[in-house]
C-alpha cells in the first residue's frame, strides 16, 4: 500500500503506512530502505536534538529484539530462575545446588533487563501517538481555533508526536520541541 501511494505521488500516505509496516516489522530491509529513501523527499528538515551516549545505548538496546521475540525470552529466562532455584532449595543434585543458585542469579538478571526493556517499549507503543502531516502544507497554530496565529508550517510526510487531541484539532510536537495546533483531517495517525 505504502508502494502504491508512493507511486502516486502521495508522499504523506505513503511514509504513513511506511511506518505502519516498520512496526509491524521492525528488522525488515526492505520497509527500512524504502522509508528512509520516501523520507529523503520531505520538504522540512526537523534537526533532532544530539542525543547522549546511554540515551542512545538504551534505545539500542530496547529495539534490538522484536517485542514479542523479547517477550518469549524474557518469560523463558523467568521461568529458568525458577527452575534453578529450585533446584538449589530442594538441593535435588547433590554438589550441584552452588552451580545452581548462580545459574538463577544469572537468569533472573537477564530476566530483569528484557523484562524492564519489554515494558518500557510496551509502554511506549501504547501511550505515545505519533502522526505523519497528510496534506501539501499545513499551518501550527497557537491555539485550537482558525483564528489562533500561525507559529509555523509542516509539510506533507513530517514525521509528528501526537501530544492532545479534540474532536477537530490535534496538538502536535516536532522533534527540535517546537508544538502547536493543526486541524484533525490534516494528520494520519501511525
Amino acid at each position: 500500500l505504502a508502494n502504491a501511494h508512493f507511486k502516486n505521488n502521495q508522499l504523506g500516505s505513503a511514509i504513513l503506512f511506511y511506518e505502519k509496516a516498520q512496526r509491524l516489522s521492525p528488522h525488515n530491509r526492505e520497509i527500512s530502505e524504502n522509508l528512509n529513501f520516501a523520507r529523503t523527499r520531505i520538504a522540512d528538515k526537523v534537526e533532532r536534538p544530539a542525543e547522549g551516549f546511554l540515551a542512545s545505548l538504551a534505545r539500542r538496546i530496547t529495539n534490538w529484539l522484536p517485542l514479542d521475540t523479547e517477550t518469549v525470552l524474557a518469560v523463558g529466562f523467568f521461568f529458568a530462575a525458577n527452575v534453578g532455584f529450585a533446584l538449589f532449595w530442594l538441593d535435588a543434585i547433590p554438589g550441584m545446588s552452588r552451580l545452581a543458585i548462580y545459574a538463577s542469579t544469572a537468569f533472573l538478571v537477564l530476566f530483569l533487563i528484557l523484562g524492564t526493556s519489554n515494558l518500557l517499549r510496551i509502554y511506549w507503543q501504547e501511550t505515545v501517538q505519533e502522526g505523519v502531516v497528510l496534506v501539501e502544507k499545513v499551518d501550527v497554530l497557537s491555539g485550537p481555533a482558525s483564528d489562533s496565529p500561525i507559529l509555523f508550517s509542516v509539510h506533507e510526510g513530517l514525521k509528528v508526536r501526537i501530544e492532545n487531541a479534540l474532536p477537530d484539532w490535534v496538538q502536535i510536537s516536532l522533534e527540535n520541541g517546537w508544538n502547536g495546533w493543526v486541524k484533525k483531517e490534516a494528520l494520519g495517525e501511525i
